[in-house]
């Protein structure tokens, strides 16, 4: 896991200086970052849909979207999603097939990143970023 500092969360515009909470020489990982509870829990999330690696962000979205569904129909159509999406990442799905599976993609994480963004639980929304973290 590699470490930030600063100057790349200034890369992505926040609406306030880092400095508020992080000196400008310290370096940090994700997982470091996810535990500093000095830093708001919004702050600490939107650092974390920054810097994570693509595959990071969706495999969050995608918690985040299962713990927020209620629609059991939906959990197994997301399912189906992501195996889907999961052979088109091993070539084993047509075009066709990784399209489909991008625009679902797309439209769920949207869905979940609202959902994720509008929720109490932040705490547990950090928990599940530092699951995704250890899973890589």
């Amino acid at each position: 896991m590699g470490k930030f500092t600063n100057k790349d969360i200034r890369k992505h515009k926040p609406c306030y200086d880092p400095i508020k909470h992080i000196a400008d020489d310290e370096k940090f990982t994700l997982l470091e970052l996810l535990d500093m509870k000095h830093i708001p829990p919004d702050d600490r999330i939107w650092v974390f849909s920054k810097l994570a690696t693509e595959r990071q962000c969706r495999l969050f979205a995608c918690y985040c979207m299962v713990r927020c569904q209620s629609d059991k129909q939906a959990v197994r159509d997301f399912q189906t999603l992501v195996l889907i999406m999961n052979e088109s990442v091993n070539h084993n799905a047509d075009m066709e097939d990784l399209k489909d599976a991008a625009d679902k993609a797309a439209y769920w994480a949207k869905a979940a990143y609202w959902a994720a963004y509008y929720a109490a639980e932040r705490e547990l929304q950090i928990d599940i970023a530092k699951y995704v973290l250890k899973g890589e």
